[in-house]
């Protein structure tokens, strides 16, 4: 091992760096700490996970080489929520497991990029609901990752069927701010909602 950090989560710490966490002192040899804010950690205590929380790392010192990162988690299962480690090199994700250990490997090239000190983070989000087909409806793509969804509603001939869709932070097609829900309702056999807007650079998350 040529290096190591840890972060507790726990109700008992606070978000912002204080005593209770340990400030990083460098080594010769490869370095692999915390970021938060400008601090440079090896050890921090902060509050527990919520969704869009992340841990960024610093790392420097790396030669060109193959490393692997080993990340061990324990008591980390919270309801909803998954944890991806984000390498803004290759521009990928990998899932960590919340309930024991992920390893990564990478590797630091000639290109100064794959050294980047801010290459690494874990991000925290909510798990992307999966859509059972056997309700009665369906939603593509799940997760909704651009600006357009499809939402399908079977029901039996005749009967009436009402949905409510929570836009709460989500842009409507009249491009005029978001709306916080709406009731839609159909007796037809299928009811189909085709929805697109022209918002650049926002997606409309999982259902």
């Amino acid at each position: 091992m040529l290096d190591a950090n840890v972060v507790v989560f726990d109700a008992a710490y606070d978000r912002a760096v204080d005593a209770d966490d340990a400030v990083k002192y460098g080594n010769p040899g490869a370095n692999f700490a915390i970021e938060t804010g400008s601090k440079i950690l090896a050890i921090e205590g902060t509050q527990p996970v919520k969704e869009n929380d992340a841990i960024q790392f610093r790392m420097w010192n790396l030669q060109q080489q193959d490393y692997r990162l080993e990340f061990a988690t324990t008591k980390m299962e919270a309801a909803g929520m998954e944890a991806v480690l984000e390498d803004s090199y290759l521009k990928t994700t990998t899932a960590v497991n919340l309930k024991g250990s992920t390893t990564v490997n990478f590797t630091v090239t000639a290109d100064g990029a794959s050294k980047a000190a801010n290459r690494f983070r874990i991000a925290f989000r909510k798990v992307p609901v999966t859509v059972d087909v056997k309700q009665g409806y369906t939603i593509a793509p799940n997760p909704v990752t651009g600006r357009q969804y499809e939402l399908t509603v079977q029901c039996t001939a005749g009967r009436q069927v009402q949905y409510k869709d929570h836009r709460y932070e989500r842009p409507v097609s009249n491009d005029k701010g978001c709306q916080p829900c709406r009731w839609y309702s159909s007796t037809s056999h299928q009811f189909r909602e085709s929805r697109q807007w022209n918002l650049p650079g926002r997606d409309c998350g999982s259902w």
